[in-house]
């Protein structure tokens, strides 16, 4: 509790020690007695910052002033009792304006620190409001409900759940920016998963078909496989049927032509009784000429298929040679010099031979011995030519097939180096989009987000230059209204007055004021603003005396040497604007001017507080809008019509607009400049974003050429494959081939000859003709050199250009072909046109032979009967036999036309096993192998077709979707992180909010309770309800109270008795929730009636058994109640207590 309260030169007190007891003290005085300066005092202690508070224009203003001495230091001291110790604070201020806190005990000063005082006011519960003073009623009064609530907030300190709350909500704004932002991000990624979805489809669509083409194209391959099989055993098998066919028609021919045989053996027997060599020799010529006729028209029909055979093989060597010639064409030149040393190696030989012939005449002329054994050795020599010859073939063959060898194996090696190089070709380094579309990503977040600060820019910029509109316009208003502002409305006396001298102008012309404060200013000053001010007393009279002479009325005149005014002091309180006089600015010679129009006049903010104020001080008091109480009591108010009797000062406006107009254009200019940065920047990141699409473009297409490369690649590598297998198969052969060739056995017997060929020469030269025959050997060795050399070059020629020679011999070997084909084919249309002829003149002479063999053959009809008969039964033989062969070579035709109807499908065999090679093994779906052919052709068509609308496909899309679709669950899960969050916060503010509310209504239904006591102790009803119980914070907090048989009436509609009534008690039921060890009570009665003091005087004394109250009051109703009561008077200018207990 309060024990004493001690001052020392504070405000009005010189030394002042005031003993608080326990219950209710009251404090009077009259007006000006310095009362209100102990409450002061008991403020300035516990800690009001503001000198204004304690109605003081500064801290140094507290220190006491008495006959013109002020003293060094203001001090007061609280002293409490707490646990039957005694302890006081202590707060001082020095002259300098600085103050210090002290603790005080058992005679111990000690300073405090500003936590120490908090700490210590806090034990004592002083830190809350329980000092009330008329102001505090009033504010109360006229507060909203929202600001009253706004209390009840405070005193459950709810701003701490509004702290907390702040702070989730700035989490939870993060948490929905970074969902904003991933949203964003989500819907660019979606954006792009979406068009990649559509492009992965048709990439796996396309994937499928080609796997679908695949799998038909193998199967049809393979069916078609079957198929050929199947044709080509099916050939075989008819040929085969044919073959046996033939076979029997052949051996049915041969038993038809040992008949034929027998009967011409009879006819001969039969014309040989005839006698007749005429008859049987025209018979022979008949018979012969029917032979010749039939095997020539038999000759004649080989020759016309074997002429239609040659055009077909002519016209397929013609492509090959067409195909070849190029070839043949670049190698003719070195070949054809190799073949002029040829030609010159033989020309030589020829001539040794000669000179070996004319030497070998010579020794004709020997014994027949000689003869012999040379003709033996010719003959062995020409053995030997054979099988050097044959030996030569035989190794030019082995050349060939050598040659052949090592072609087919360069071939092979070579093929092999491009399937490598094939393979390389198809490793390509993989390709990462991933940071692309990551870049991407980002680029179009930024340009969302620039987008985005663009728009709102734009929008801040209209708003910007919609605001410069209004400032300029307003600005033109100003200026104007400044203009008709000036423009004070003078009669026709001062305008003639004021052109007098020494006349210096009314006095709303010397001064100016602000606008707010202009109708303040003119209520105040009134018609006062039109005296006219003169420069001396002598210049007012000439100017009186110039309106009498001109008859123009009446003037109040102000000379500056005679004017005086009166000066008015400062009031302190709350609600108070100022002194009249400091509300304008003028000119300091004009002072006194402005002391005598404004006087003692007090600017206030209202009525009300203008009512309060005149109580206690005697002042004028005008309040803003022009309402007025006289010291006197007289009070002027209503509604005012503004007039022009002060200048207004509004330059302070009109800067303040200029400098809004360049701050708003210096904004605008700021914007324009960020909007073009965006904007630039936007076109970059645009840009960049192309550069990005196109690149992934490129990548797309790049992959699509890679694609196209393995697949041609792939069938290159198979077909280079098949042809390798193909020429080992063939270098196989060849290596057999090579080895079924015998050279060694031939060059024994070679050398077997030349050694009997030795032995011959031996016994030649025993016979005398050696030296011809060393010449002989001479020459023979010669031609063996010769033909050595000329085997050298053949063998040089075939290892140096072998594969030159190869084609060269191969186009030879088809020129040759063409060239005996077009000879054959020459022969045989010259043979088809011969054996026309022939059969022709044969027929003709066949017919006259008829003829004439009918005439003779008459005498021997007998003899002819007979051989008719027997002709014609050799006829019908011969009719069998032609009927055979006719039928043999039909069936010979058929087995041809068959041979090459299988040559055909064994050709389209190997393509197409070269094809099922070259395509890669893989598995056929059911459904496909269902399928027969002709269904696989169709199948393949509609996939080829399907495949082509499909094309050009991004085959990256499958990868880049994969890629595209991680990154979107990346996000979605971040997303769901951030919603976690998000709800997290959600629910703390929700959280928050409950628990505020549930405080709120705790402390609320306290106080209320605490209002409802508080009333029914003065024998009244009192309620405090809240505008929205649902929603305590949307709404505010209302009064309801009746005083001792009252309707129940809200706080609006009470008197202003009745109002001051319910404030108190609101105040103390706040104060019960934590009460204080005393209360302060200034004035709170002095609105007050009798019968509302004396509930008031009630409620006071009820609340006092438990808390110390000091009221200062001047109300006997109140003072009547107090336990102790001390009387405050003024004596020699010092404030004085005189206590009395009652």
């Amino acid at each position: 509790m309060l024990k004493r309260i001690e001052l020392k030169n504070f405000k009005s007190f010189k030394s002042l020690s005031l003993e608080i007891p326990k219950g209710f003290t009251a404090i009077v005085g009259p007006n000006g007695s310095g009362k209100s300066n102990i409450v002061d005092a008991i403020l300035f202690v516990l800690g009001k910052s503001s000198a204004r508070k304690l109605r003081a224009n500064k801290f140094s203003s507290l220190i006491n002033y008495h006959k013109g001495r002020k003293a060094e230091y203001a001090e007061v001291t609280l002293f409490f009792e707490s646990n039957g110790e005694e302890f006081g604070i202590s707060r001082k201020v020095k002259k300098s304006g600085e103050t210090a806190y002290y603790f005080i005990k058992n005679g111990e000063k000690r300073r405090l620190t500003k936590k120490e005082i908090i700490d210590f006011f806090r034990r004592l519960k002083l830190l809350g409001d329980n000092i009330i003073s008329q102001g505090d009623l009033l504010n109360i009064i006229n507060m909203s409900p929202i600001e009253r609530r706004k209390i009840i907030d405070e005193l459950s300190g709810v701003s701490e759940f509004d702290e907390k709350k702040k702070k989730a909500e700035e989490e939870l704004k993060k948490a929905r920016e970074l969902i904003e932002i991933i949203d964003a991000r989500i819907s660019e990624v979606k954006s792009n998963l979406d068009r990649l979805k559509k492009e992965k489809e048709e990439a796996e669509r396309y994937l499928e078909l080609k796997q679908l083409l695949k799998e038909a194209r193998y199967e049809l391959t393979k069916k078609r496989i079957d198929y050929l099989n199947l044709e080509i055993n099916n050939l075989k098998e008819r040929i085969e049927k044919l073959e046996r066919e033939k076979e029997e028609k052949i051996k049915k021919l041969k038993e038809i032509e040992e008949e034929i045989k027998k009967k011409k053996e009879e006819i001969s027997k039969v014309l040989e009784k005839l006698k007749d060599s005429e008859v049987l020799d025209i018979y022979n010529k008949i018979k012969e000429l029917e032979l010749e006729i039939r095997h020539e028209n038999e000759i004649l029909k080989s020759l016309r298929e074997e002429n239609l055979r040659i055009k077909n093989e002519k016209e397929k060597l013609l492509n090959e040679k067409e195909k070849l010639r190029e070839e043949i064409k670049l190698n003719e030149e070195a070949i054809e010099k190799n073949r002029e040393k040829i030609k010159e190696i033989v020309k030589s030989s020829d001539m040794l031979r000669k000179e070996y012939l004319k030497i070998n005449l010579s020794l004709k002329e020997l014994e027949e011995g000689i003869n012999k054994l040379r003709e033996e050795k010719e003959n062995l020599e020409k053995e030997i030519e054979k099988k050097r010859e044959k030996l030569l073939k035989i190794k030019e063959k082995l050349n060939l097939i050598r040659t052949e060898i090592y072609k087919k194996e360069l071939e092979i090696k070579n093929n092999l180096a491009k399937i490598e190089e094939l393979k390389k070709e198809m490793k390509f380094e993989k390709i990462d989009t991933k940071d692309l579309y990551i870049e991407l990503e980002n680029l179009s977040i930024e340009i969302s987000f620039l987008e985005k600060e663009l728009r709102e820019l734009k929008e801040k910029e209209r708003k910007v230059k919609d605001e410069i509109s209004k400032l300029n316009s307003e600005y033109l208003k100003e200026k104007a209204k400044i203009k008709a502002l000036e423009e004070i409305n003078l009669d026709k006396a001062i305008k003639e007055v004021l052109k007098l001298p020494g006349v210096i102008d009314i006095v709303g012309n010397l001064g100016k004021t602000k606008m707010k404060y202009k109708k303040a200013i003119e209520v105040a000053g009134g018609s006062r603003l039109k005296y006219v001010v003169t420069e001396t007393t002598e210049d007012a009279i000439r100017a009186i005396n110039y309106l009498k002479s001109k008859n123009l009325g009446r003037i109040t005149f102000l000379p500056l040497d005679r004017i005086r005014g009166r000066k008015i002091e400062h009031i302190y309180e709350d609600g108070v604007v100022g002194r009249a006089i400091d509300l304008l600015s003028f000119s300091p010679e004009f002072q006194k001017v402005f002391e005598h129009v404004l006087g003692n006049t007090i600017i206030v903010e209202n009525i009300d507080i203008a009512k309060e104020l005149s109580k206690k001080y005697k002042a004028r008091f005008v309040t803003l809008d022009g309402d007025v109480i006289e010291p006197s009591g007289a009070l002027i108010g209503g509604s005012y019509i503004e007039k022009n009797l002060i200048k207004v000062d509004e330059e302070e406006k009109i800067k303040e607009l200029e400098l809004s107009i360049l701050k708003k254009e210096r904004e605008l200019r700021e914007i324009e400049e960020r909007i073009e940065d965006l904007e630039n920047r936007k076109r970059e990141l645009e840009r960049r974003k192309i550069r990005i699409e196109e690149k992934l473009r490129s990548i797309e297409e790049e992959e699509r050429r890679r694609e196209r490369i393995v697949e041609e690649n792939r069938i290159k590598i198979k077909k280079l494959e098949l042809r390798n297998k193909e020429l080992e198969e063939e270098i196989s052969k060849l290596r057999e081939e090579e080895k079924n060739i015998d050279v060694e056995k031939l060059e024994k017997e070679i050398e077997e000859l030349s050694k009997k060929k030795d032995e011959i020469n031996k016994r030649i030269e025993e016979l005398g003709v050696q030296e011809k025959i060393n010449k002989l050997k001479e020459i023979e060795k010669k031609i063996v050199e010769l033909n050595n050399e000329k085997l050298g070059l053949e063998k040089e020629i075939e290892k140096c250009k072998s594969l030159n020679k190869l084609l060269l011999e191969r186009i030879k070997e088809i020129e040759e072909k063409i060239d005996e084909l077009e000879r054959k084919d020459k022969a045989i249309i010259t043979n088809i046109g011969v054996y026309e002829d022939n059969i022709k003149k044969k027929e003709l002479e066949l017919m006259k032979l008829k003829e004439r063999y009918e005439k003779i053959s008459e005498k021997m009809k007998e003899l002819n009967n007979k051989k008719r008969s027997l002709e014609e039964e050799l006829r019908e033989l011969e009719i069998k036999r032609e009927e055979l062969l006719r039928e043999i070579r039909d069936i010979e035709k058929e087995i041809n036309k068959l041979h090459i109807e299988k040559a055909k499908y064994e050709s389209k065999l190997e393509e197409e096993r070269k094809e099922l090679y070259i395509q890669e093994e893989t598995k056929v779906r059911e459904e496909i192998k269902e399928k027969d052919i002709k269904e696989l052709e169709f199948l393949i068509s509609e996939i080829d077709k399907e495949i082509k609308a499909l094309e050009p496909v991004n085959m990256r899309a499958i990868e880049d979707y994969n890629i595209i679709y991680e990154r979107y669950k990346e996000l979605l899960n971040k997303r769901e992180s951030y919603e976690k969050e998000e709800k997290k916060y959600l629910d703390m503010v929700k959280e928050i909010e409950k628990k505020k509310r549930e405080v709120f209504l705790k402390v609320f239904e306290k106080i209320a309770k605490n209002f409802e006591e508080v009333y029914r102790e003065i024998g009244g009803v009192g309620k405090l309800r809240l505008e929205n119980e649902e929603d305590p914070f949307s709404g505010g907090l209302l009064i309801d109270a009746s005083p001792r048989g009252k309707k129940l009436l809200s706080l609006e509609l009470m008197s202003g008795g009745e109002k001051s009534l319910a404030a108190l008690a609101f105040l103390f039921a706040i104060q019960k929730l934590n009460p204080s060890s005393f209360y302060v009570l200034d004035e709170v009665d002095s609105a007050l009636d009798v019968k509302n003091v004396s509930l008031i005087a009630e409620m006071i004394k009820n609340l006092s058994r438990e808390s110390q109250f000091i009221v200062i009051s001047h109300r006997e109703q109140m003072i009547s109640k107090a336990d102790v009561v001390y009387g405050v008077y003024m004596e020699d200018g010092v404030s004085k207590v005189v206590g009395i207990k009652l």
